[in-house]
């Protein structure tokens, strides 16, 4: 899940599912 966690830190619009700050 690294490549998740990167990927979704650059590009969290790409991986709204898993971004909590889109919710704060």
């Amino acid at each position: 899940a690294e490549i998740i966690e990167i990927e979704h830190n650059l590009d969290p619009e790409i991986y709204p599912d898993i971004n909590p700050s889109r919710q704060d």
